[in-house]
């Protein structure tokens, strides 16, 4: 039997193996760019995640950030 003439569970193992191989790859991929695609939880800043960088950046006041982290609470 030659290199590239398999028959019975060899051709059988090969072709689990390229399965398998596979399915790694895309779960690499998929997990990879989860936090990318829109929609994604991560993708989007919450109303407190902006007010917090606000806060951080000078444009609005302590007073300011705790007044509207009040008014996102309720």
């Amino acid at each position: 039997m030659d290199r590239w003439h398999m028959t019975g569970w060899e051709g059988w193992l090969l072709i689990f193996f390229w399965l398998a191989l596979l399915a790694v790859l895309i779960f690499i991929l998929v997990r990879g760019n989860a936090g990318r695609w829109p929609g994604s939880s991560q993708a989007s800043p919450t109303a407190l995640d902006i007010l917090k960088k606000r806060y951080a950046n000078g444009e609005i006041s302590k007073h300011e950030l705790e007044e509207k982290r009040k008014d996102i609470a309720h």
